[in-house]
This record gives structure tokens, C-alpha cells and sequence, in this order.
């Protein structure tokens, strides 16, 4: 129980006691009598100003921290009425009923005030009580009045774990500013948190917790399960509850049983994660009524974010505690994210990058982004020489010579890191720059639309994807790859074997929910940001909200750096030589192509069946190498099923 609810509390009672005692003079004991009587003879009447003083006193201490104009508001209302008072205790009759405070007031106030003067001075005191008290102040009513409907109430059992709604942190302070004061901020970097927009400060709704739960045990209880609730978890767009299940109770039953409770519960659908992590426990996840945004700035100003010694924070969201989560994309090596349309996966994906702009300068990170859509990463272009190494890609060809570009400078890093004896890029810089080493950024590589890519291209876009995402990472380039339909054409055995770290936002099917974290639930997800983050090295999803942000804000913060850093010029030409093209190529070429390339000679056609038997291969290895010749140049295809044409049989050794 909090310190100041305890004090609450105490006066409370402690009134009580003065009052019963009051009436039942004989109640109180001889303890009450000797109170009473103490009471009455110092205070008299003003007892009553000192119990509703105390009442109000007792108002803030359960409604809110109490703020200093409150506590000048409380003194001044305080002495007011006790001014006011005393003017009737000066007639003689009546200062009976005053005290020994009666006796001092008619003393001093009265001989130097008069009546007129102890009248304008209450009435000043009331006036200043008024103007400081939050509760009457004028900006404040139309919220309070709309606060009252939402006062949650306490529930004494289950344990509840409510949602964090105000995280300490080092920029609590800021204020929202204007376009003028963004004129005239000195700017520095790390950009300032004003320029994303703060939580509006709107409070959740009313959550009848207690009766949900009751509902939940009564409808196990009609299927023959003995359950009780132990736990809630109230997080920003679902509430978990935990409940403990009778011995010999299947867990497979209470599954079967998802339907059937997000009936009685009036709910779309309920998710169940069984076991709750480091309980034995079953955990069942019910949406809220109306879900609370987490806004991007919240999880920024957080401790855990701000505390952090990741490489690569990222802002994954708020748990289902309400507790902010920061990810680290160096550990996560690579990042699958997949979600239907209006899931909040692009929304993530400038989350993301938002989170590393407030964390990096351009000298230590640099983007290459992908966005066949056009509309999703446009507004990045401003930062082109900055930390952009080229504008925001829309065509498959710039694509593809980017990511081969990142092909042939994952191998340079490796060189380097060679000739330098460390292993991985963290060690490099680690070691300190001098005047023939050159700075090594971070490079994250962001795929927003992986399918248009698969469409014109598959089998190379997967194998340049596959190549940077076993290799890449010890050299400081980072995959985040994204699409809307996470069939199996698509998300690859490949791809999804490279790529550990997964975010799985809403989909239409159990089908595309494996498909992405290898686990139902997905398709269950309430979408806008709900989401289940499958870490690497993990089996168990993690529900998280992922923050929000708008195109406004990020279009500040573009545009603030972009003005910071005007005098960069840092771009990439893709205009690759032709040799390099080649050391790229042959990267992917197998040991056993020369040989192969001989076989040709004098033959019209070929088969992977018979390179197979050759070469005593298996059949992967040996339809790679056919497809290596076909797009060299070699072999042409005749339909599928069919063996390979040879075009260069006669002439190979020529």
C-alpha cells in the first residue's frame, strides 16, 4: 500500500474517533473523554474547520500527488474559513464556544483588523485558494468533469498489475513547443524529444476486471474445470488473466474452450499462452474494450531506454505489464517482420528507424532502403547524404545492385577485419581510428515489401538475402525485411532459417502465423500495433503494443537532422565496376562449376539428374550449378520438367 494512502487512511479514522466520541461522550473511553475535552477547550467550534481541512487533505491524498500551488491552495482556504468563522465567535455571547483560539483571534485580529479588515482577508484568502487549487482551475474542469465517469475503483483480489501509465524519465520535463521555439532551438544532437508528440494524457477506460473475471471462472466452471483467477495483467490493448486450473485438468480442455469464452466474455477473440513464463499458471489473454496508443516518445523518455548500452536500440513497445521493451538489433542479427495491411507493420518500421536516428549520428550509421510500394519510406529521401547512402529505392534493378553492392562490402569489411586481427565490427571501432583506417558504420538494409521483390526475381533476391544474412552481421550490416503475405513463396525456408528474430503483427490465418514464428496465435492478434515478437534463441512469443507515431513527427525529426547535418556528403555509387560485379558473382559460384562447364563440351543437353550421378551430389548442389549456367549463359531452359538446352557446347573450350 502506498505511503500517502496510508496516512489517508489514518486521518480517516482518527476523524471517526473524534466524532463518536463527540456524540457518545462515554464511547470513546477515558482516552475519547480527555480528547474531547482537550478539543473543546483549545478549538471549540473550529474543531470542525480542522476535520473538513483534514477531509481535503485526505482528498489529494487518495486522488493524486499533492502539487505545491495545492498545498498553498489548502493553507489559504484553510485560514479563510477560519477568519470567517471568528467573526462570529468576537460577540461576547459566543466566544464561549471559540476556545483559547477564540481568546487569541479576538486579541490580534480583531484589535488591529476590525471586522471590515478580518472580512477582506478571508475573502482574499478564499479567492487565492480558488485561483490555485487544480481542481477548480479553469483549464482543468472540462477534464475533471470528464475524469469522474473514469475513476477506476480498487479491487481488492485478485493481485492486480495494472499498466504503467507515467514512465520516469530524464526528459519528463519537456514541453511540447511551437514552430516559433523550434526556430530558435540550438540544434544539437540528439534531436530534442519535442519534436514527437507526448501522450495526451487521456486515461483508460473503466475495466471491470473483477467481473470479467468471475465470468471467466463461472463459464470453466459450466465445462466441468475448476479454475481461479490469480493474477491481472492490464496492459495497453489486452488484459491477461492468470488463473491457476484444478489437479488432473487437461490444459488441451481449457484450450478446446476458446470460442466458448470469448462468447460469454463479448469479446472478438482470446488468446491463450500456456504456461504463463515462470508460473504454472495459464494465462488468457482477453482484448480491452477500448485499447490505450503508446506513443514512440513515451518509450523513448523511458529508463529503459535511455539506460542502454545496445549497439542498435530499437522501440519494440509496452508488455503486457505496461513496462516499455527495448530491443537490440545487433543481437537480434536480422529482423522477419510480416503482417496484413493496417496491422501497424510500416508503422514499426518508422518506429524503428526513429528510435536509431535518436541513438546514432551519420558518421556511426547509414541506411539503404528499399520501398517498392513508393509511399511508405519516401519521406527519408531529405536525409539522402546523411545517413541515407542512396534515396529511398523503388526500382527492382537499383535494388538488386544495392544488395550486391552489400554483397561485395560485407567481403571488404571482412578483409579489413583481418588485417586488423578482430572479429567483428564492434571490435574495430573498439580499437580507435587513425589516419589509415577508415570509419566502419552501421548499415541496416530495410526490405518494406519483400513480395514485389519475389515477384521479378526470386531465386536471386533470395540468395543475395540469404548470403548478407549468414555472413553480415559480425561486419555491421543488418537486415529488416517486411512483407504483407507471408506465404511460403515468399518467406523461404531460406530466408526463415537466416533470419531468427521474428515480429509476427495480425494475419488471416493459422497458416501464415506459422509461417512467421512457427506458433498459432497471430491470427488472433486485435491489429494497430498488437503484436508477438519472437526473440532469437526463444521459443515463446512475446505480446507487445508497438508505439505509435505520425508523419508529422517523423517528417520533424527528418527534417531536424537533415538541417543539423547539411554539410555532409556521404553517397554511394552503384555504378559497380565490372570486376567487382564478378568477385560478387563468384562468391556463389560452386567448386565444381569449371569441371561441369567441361562436361558440356560436345553435348546438346543436360540434367540435374545426370550432373548427380557425375558427380555422386545431391540434388540442391546439382540444380544450383544447372541454374548458375542457365544464368550465365550456358544452358537455356525448355520447360519445366525438361532437361537443359546447351547453347555454348561446341565452343566451351574455344
Amino acid at each position: 500500500m502506498p505511503e500517502r494512502i496510508a496516512v489517508g487512511i489514518g486521518i480517516i479514522f482518527f476523524n471517526l474517533f473524534v466524532i463518536l466520541s463527540w456524540i457518545f461522550p462515554q464511547g470513546g473511553g477515558k482516552f475519547g473523554r480527555v480528547l474531547v475535552s482537550f478539543l473543546k477547550n483549545t478549538f471549540g467550534i473550529y474543531n470542525l474547520v480542522f476535520l473538513l481541512f483534514e477531509s481535503i487533505i485526505v482528498y489529494y491524498l487518495f486522488k493524486k500527488e499533492v502539487k505545491r500551488k495545492d498545498i498553498i491552495a489548502l493553507t489559504s482556504l484553510f485560514f479563510s474559513i477560519f477568519l470567517f468563522v471568528s467573526l462570529f465567535l468576537f460577540i461576547d455571547d459566543l466566544q464561549r464556544f471559540g476556545g483559547f483560539v477564540s481568546l487569541f483571534l479576538k486579541r490580534f485580529f480583531y484589535n488591529y483588523l476590525g471586522v471590515s479588515g478580518i472580512l477582506l482577508l478571508s475573502l482574499f484568502l478564499l479567492f487565492l485558494s480558488l485561483y490555485n487549487f487544480s481542481l477548480f482551475s479553469r483549464a482543468q474542469i472540462p477534464k475533471k468533469i470528464k475524469r469522474t465517469k473514469e475513476v477506476r475503483r480498487e479491487i481488492g483480489k485478485p493481485k492486480v498489475i495494472k499498466q504503467e501509465t507515467k514512465e520516469e524519465s530524464y526528459s519528463a520535463n519537456l514541453q511540447f513547443t511551437t514552430n516559433k521555439t523550434d526556430v530558435q532551438i540550438k540544434k544539437t544532437f540528439p534531436p530534442p524529444l519535442d519534436l514527437l508528440s507526448p501522450n495526451v494524457g487521456a486515461r483508460d477506460e473503466e475495466e471491470d476486471l473483477e467481473k470479467l473475471a468471475r465470468k471467466i471462472e463461472e463459464t470453466l466452471k459450466n465445462f466441468k474445470i475448476e479454475s481461479k483467477v490469480e493474477e491481472y495483467h492490464v496492459g495497453p490493448s489486452v488484459i491477461r488473466f492468470d488463473i491457476s486450473i484444478a489437479p488432473g485438468v487437461r490444459v488441451s480442455k481449457i484450450l478446446s474452450l476458446s470460442n466458448d469464452l470469448a462468447l460469454a466474455l463479448a469479446v472478438p477473440s482470446i488468446r491463450f499462452e500456456t504456461p504463463v513464463p515462470g508460473k504454472s499458471l495459464v494465462g488468457i489473454e482477453v482484448p480491452r474494450k477500448k485499447p490505450s496508443k503508446v506513443y514512440l516518445r513515451e518509450i523513448l523518455e523511458s529508463k529503459a531506454f535511455q539506460n542502454t548500452n545496445y549497439s542498435l536500440p530499437i522501440a519494440l513497445g509496452k508488455d503486457l505489464a505496461g513496462k516499455p521493451q527495448v530491443g537490440n538489433l545487433a543481437d537480434m542479427l536480422h529482423l522477419l517482420i510480416a503482417g496484413t495491411t493496417g496491422s501497424g507493420k510500416s508503422m514499426f518500421i518508422n518506429t524503428l528507424i526513429i528510435s536509431l536516428l535518436y541513438k546514432h549520428e551519420p558518421y556511426n550509421l547509414k541506411f539503404l532502403m528499399i520501398d517498392p510500394k513508393r509511399v511508405e519510406l519516401s519521406m527519408y529521401n531529405r536525409l539522402y547524404k546523411k545517413y541515407l547512402w542512396y534515396p529511398v529505392i523503388t526500382e527492382y534493378s537499383e535494388a538488386s545492385s544495392v544488395l550486391k553492392w552489400a554483397i561485395y562490402e560485407m567481403e571488404r569489411r571482412y578483409k579489413i577485419f583481418a588485417e586488423e586481427e578482430v572479429r567483428n565490427i564492434d571490435e574495430y571501432n573498439n580499437k580507435g581510428l587513425n589516419k589509415t583506417r577508415e570509419n566502419l558504420p552501421y548499415v541496416v538494409i530495410i526490405i518494406d515489401e519483400l513480395n514485389d521483390l519475389m515477384m521479378v526475381a526470386p531465386k536471386e533476391i533470395e540468395d543475395m538475402i540469404c548470403r548478407l544474412a549468414q555472413k553480415a552481421r559480425a561486419g555491421g550490416i543488418h537486415l529488416v525485411v517486411a512483407t504483407q503475405r507471408p506465404s511460403v513463396d515468399v518467406i523461404t525456408g531460406l530466408i526463415k532459417a537466416n533470419i531468427p528474430s521474428r515480429i509476427a503483427f495480425a494475419v488471416s490465418s493459422q497458416v501464415d502465423s506459422r509461417i512467421i514464428i512457427d506458433d498459432n496465435g497471430a491470427e488472433k492478434l486485435l491489429g494497430k500495433g498488437d503484436m508477438l515478437y519472437l526473440p532469437i534463441m526463444s521459443t515463446t512469443p512475446i505480446r507487445l503494443q508497438a508505439p505509435f507515431i505520425e508523419e508529422m513527427e517523423i517528417k520533424k525529426v527528418v527534417n531536424y537532422l537533415s538541417d543539423i547535418y547539411s554539410g555532409l556528403d556521404s553517397s554511394l555509387n552503384l555504378d559497380v565496376t565490372k570486376k567487382e560485379e564478378e568477385k560478387i558473382d563468384d562468391l556463389s559460384e560452386d567448386p565444381l562449376l569449371p569441371q561441369v562447364i567441361e562436361l558440356l563440351e560436345g553435348r546438346k543437353i543436360i540434367s540435374t539428374s545426370y550432373i548427380q550421378r557425375r558427380f555422386r551430389i545431391g540434388y540442391n548442389r546439382a540444380a544450383r550449378i544447372l541454374d548458375i549456367l542457365e544464368e550465365k549463359g550456358y544452358v537455356a531452359s525448355q520447360g519445366e520438367g525438361k532437361p537443359k538446352k546447351v547453347l555454348k557446347g561446341g565452343d566451351i573450350k574455344n
